[in-house]
């Protein structure tokens, strides 16, 4: 059987899970049961009424099972309806109906759809490139960077080379220390 839910403001049947009556558009009230709430007797919080400890603080629950507290449930107000007036039913004699030939129908083609090819955007603002030109200040402060750094690894290399002259083969240096 199919469960079904009587809408407060039309009293019509409407089946459960819908949100409004299908009748008059009021928002249908679905009445949960609330299972009992017991306050805890130490801290004084709200606990189903089926535990026997407290969630909250861990104190027993059971000695306290008389003093159960009921959560109202919260209303929702019948949305506002139009009331259409219901005719009474009239019982109207049918007319005699006449049977007409049907008329032959023509074929009727449509007219071909002349192609009109689709007018390309050209993007430019989007992919426009910007062209940056180094200033001769960086140019130059690379240059001179690379040149120290030239001395300084050819200097190493010098350094190196001479020691393994000296060291090696007793070479004598040739600045004369």
């Amino acid at each position: 059987m199919q469960q079904t839910v009587r809408c407060s403001f039309c009293g019509t049947e409407n089946p459960a899970g819908q949100e409004t009556c299908g009748q008059c558009g009021t928002p249908l009230v679905v009445e949960v049961p609330q299972q009992p709430k017991i306050k805890c007797p130490n801290c004084g919080s709200q606990n189903l009424g089926g535990q026997q400890f407290c969630g909250t603080c861990g104190a027993k629950l059971v000695a306290v099972a008389q003093e159960v507290v009921t959560t109202p449930t919260k209303e929702v107000p019948p949305a506002p309806t139009r009331q259409v007036p219901q005719a009474p039913a009239q019982q109207v004699a049918a007319a005699p109906v006449q049977q007409v030939p049907a008329a032959p129908v023509q074929q009727v083609t449509a007219a071909p759809v002349q192609q009109v090819p689709a007018r390309v955007v050209n993007p430019v603002a989007l992919s426009q490139k910007v062209e940056v030109k180094p200033t001769w200040g960086l140019a130059w402060g690379l240059w001179w960077r690379m040149v120290v750094l030239g001395f300084l690894i050819g200097g190493l290399i010098y350094l190196v080379f001479l020691m393994v002259m000296v060291l090696a083969f007793n070479a004598q240096l040739p600045f004369g220390a």
